[in-house]
């Protein structure tokens, strides 16, 4: 399992989570976390699709 922040600004934190289910390369699943209150809200890959790049 790992995390990346993909972005940090005043609207929150983008963050990436990998994880490993039995595969390579891992799933991911990403998160923003809001700065004004710390919600945690679950993003799609289309939400995060221009802060990701390909897997190589």
């Amino acid at each position: 399992m790992g995390a990346h922040v993909l972005r940090a600004d005043a609207r929150g934190t983008v963050v990436r989570v990998m994880y490993m289910a039995g595969h390579i390369p891992p799933e991911r699943c990403w998160y923003l976390v809001s700065i004004d209150n710390a919600a945690v809200r679950m993003l799609s890959f289309d939400d995060v699709k221009l802060l990701e790049s390909p897997w190589r």
